[in-house]
C-alpha cells in the first residue's frame, strides 16, 4: 500500500521483480504498476457485483516511460469507473411502486459506450454528491479517516442554504461563474466571513466533483478570487479577566458550568467536552480517554485528569440522566451549544437569555467593566497559554492539547508523557483554584446589577 499522490513519480520495481504493483491507501483497487525497464501504467482492479473473478483496465499505454497519465488523469478515469460499477436504476414492481436496482457498467465496456451523466439539474447533481461524498462511508480526503457526522450535517446544511431553491431546478451546466460569485457576495454582505470561507470551499468541492463525473465541462468557480477572509484568532483570558469569569460560572448551575469548567480544566474543544460520555471516564487511573470518532483530528486522545476536575465530574454525575456527562433539561441527550453573548461583529447579543451571556454579565459586574469579545474555543487558547506562564514545555502543552507533532517528530518519537501531562494539568488546576473556581456551590443566581464580592476559596 502507498500514497500514490505523493509517491507515484518515485516508486520503483523491487529489486529481483519482473514488476510491481503498488496499490492506493485510500482508492481501493487502484494501483501503480512498475515494471524492471523503468515502464510504470496505471490500472485499476474491481469484481462485478455478484462475480467473484478479479478484473483489470489499464489507463494509458502500459509500460511508458515515463507513464502515460498522471495520478490526477488515473483518479478522474477511477471515479467514473466507480460510479459505473455503483450505477442504479429505477424499475416499476408489478404492484406499480418503483424501487432501485443494481445497475453496473463493466469498466472494459465504459470505454465503447461512455456513461452519461445522471445528474441534470442542481437538485440532482446535490443529491450524487450527497450520496457518495458525503453518505455512510465517507472519508477525509488528507488521511482517509472517516468523515465525521456533523462534518457532513455542515456541509450539507451550508449547500442546501445557497444552492437549494430557487436554484435547485436549475440545469447545472448553466451555473456559471457570476451565479457562484452572486452566492458567495450575498454570504460575505451577512459580516459572516468565517461561514463564508468555508461555503467557498464547499462549493469548490461540489462543482470539482460535478467536472470529475462529466456533469458539467468547465469549473464555474470565480478565479483568484477569496472570500470571508479571516485573521488567526488571538484573545486570551488575563488571571483578572480569569478570576471575574470564574465567580460567574460557579455562580451558575448544571450543566452550564461544569461544561466551562470543563473547558477550562481540561482544554479540549468545545464538542469533545459537550458530547462527553461517562464510558470515557477512567476513574481509577484518573484518565480521559476520548475516541479517534470524537476529536477534530481522527487522533485518539488520552487526557490525565487533575484532582479538580474529578471532583467537577463526580458532581457533574448528580445531575446527569444518561450516557453523557453533560445532558439536556429534558431528553438525556447530550448538551448541543452553550449560546453567545456577542454577534459576528464584536457586539453584545441583544438576546442575552444564554448561559455565555449570563456569565459574562456576571463577570463584567465583578470586573467593573465590559469584557473584550471571548468565545468558548479561546479558553482553551487561554489554557495554553497560562500552561507557557506555568513554565510547561512545549511539547507537553502541545500533546495536552492533541495537537499532532510536525514531521519526524510525530514518526519516531512515539513516547507518551503522562506524567508530564499530569504534572502540568494539576498545576494548571491549582492556579484555576487560587483564582476562585470551585465545584460547591452549584446554584444558579440571577446576573448581579452590582460588582460581586470576591469569589470564596472554598475546597473541591
Amino acid at each position: 500500500m502507498a500514497n500514490l499522490e505523493r509517491e507515484w513519480r518515485s516508486l520503483r520495481c523491487k529489486d529481483g521483480a519482473s514488476e510491481t504493483t503498488f496499490y492506493d491507501d485510500h482508492l481501493t483497487g487502484l494501483g501503480l504498476r512498475c515494471r524492471a525497464s523503468g515502464g510504470k501504467s496505471w490500472t485499476f482492479e474491481y469484481r462485478l457485483p455478484g462475480n467473484p473473478q478479479k478484473r483489470r483496465v489499464v489507463y494509458g499505454a502500459a509500460g511508458e516511460v515515463p507513464p502515460a497519465k498522471t495520478f490526477e488523469q488515473a483518479k478522474a478515469e477511477y471515479y467514473q469507473d466507480v460510479a459505473g460499477l455503483t450505477r442504479q436504476k429505477t424499475v416499476l414492481r408489478p404492484d406499480g411502486t418503483a424501487v432501485n436496482q443494481l445497475d453496473p457498467i463493466d469498466p472494459r465496456e465504459r470505454r465503447m459506450a461512455p456513461i452519461a451523466p445522471a445528474a441534470g439539474t442542481v437538485r440532482e447533481a446535490l443529491d450524487l454528491f450527497y450520496e457518495i461524498r458525503l453518505g455512510e462511508n465517507a472519508k477525509r480526503r488528507r488521511d482517509g479517516l472517516p468523515l465525521a457526522a456533523k462534518a457532513k450535517a455542515d456541509r450539507k446544511s451550508r449547500l442546501e442554504r445557497h444552492l437549494g431553491s430557487p436554484h435547485a431546478i436549475r440545469p447545472i451546466a448553466k451555473f456559471g461563474r457570476k451565479d457562484v460569485a452572486a452566492i458567495l457576495d450575498r454570504a460575505e454582505a451577512t459580516g459572516k466571513a468565517g461561514a463564508t470561507k468555508l461555503l467557498q470551499r464547499d462549493l469548490g468541492s461540489f462543482f470539482k466533483f460535478c467536472v470529475s463525473r462529466e456533469i458539467i465541462d468547465a469549473l464555474p468557480m470565480p478565479v483568484d478570487e477569496t472570500w470571508g477572509s479571516t485573521r488567526a484568532r488571538d484573545r486570551w483570558l488575563s488571571d483578572r479577566e480569569l478570576q471575574a469569569l470564574l465567580a460567574g460560572i460557579c455562580a451558575d448551575g448544571y450543566p452550564f458550568a461544569h461544561a466551562y469548567s470543563l473547558l477550562l480544566l481540561t482544554g479540549l474543544r468545545k464538542l469533545e467536552v459537550l458530547e462527553a460520555r461517562w464510558s470515557e471516564i477512567n476513574w481509577e487511573q484518573k484518565l480521559w480517554e476520548i475516541p479517534r470518532e470524537r476529536t477534530k483530528n481522527r487522533m485518539g486522545h488520552v487526557l490525565p485528569l487533575s484532582d479538580l476536575a474529578l471532583a467537577v465530574l463526580r458532581d457533574a454525575r448528580k445531575h446527569s440522566k444518561g450516557l453523557y456527562v453533560l445532558t439536556a433539561r429534558r431528553d438525556g441527550q447530550p448538551l448541543q451549544a452553550l449560546g453567545t453573548a456577542w454577534n459576528e461583529q464584536g457586539k453584545r447579543n441583544p438576546r442575552g437569555d444564554s448561559a455565555h451571556a449570563r456569565i459574562v454579565d456576571r463577570a463584567e459586574a465583578e470586573l467593573g467593566e465590559p469584557m473584550r469579545p471571548w468565545k468558548a474555543h479561546d479558553l482553551r487558547r487561554t489554557m495554553r497559554s497560562h500552561l507557557s506562564k506555568l513554565g510547561v514545555a512545549p511539547n507537553i502543552g502541545e500533546a495536552i492539547l492533541n495537537h499532532a507533532p510536525g514531521g519526524l517528530i510525530g514518526t519516531y518519537d512515539r513516547y507518551f508523557p503522562d506524567a508530564e501531562m499530569r504534572d502540568a494539568l494539576q498545576r494548571w488546576a491549582d492556579k484555576l483554584k487560587s483564582l476562585g473556581l470551585t465545584v460547591e456551590p452549584r446554584r444558579a443566581l440571577p446576573a448581579p446589577a452590582l460588582a460581586l464580592p470576591a469569589p470564596a476559596m472554598v475546597e473541591a
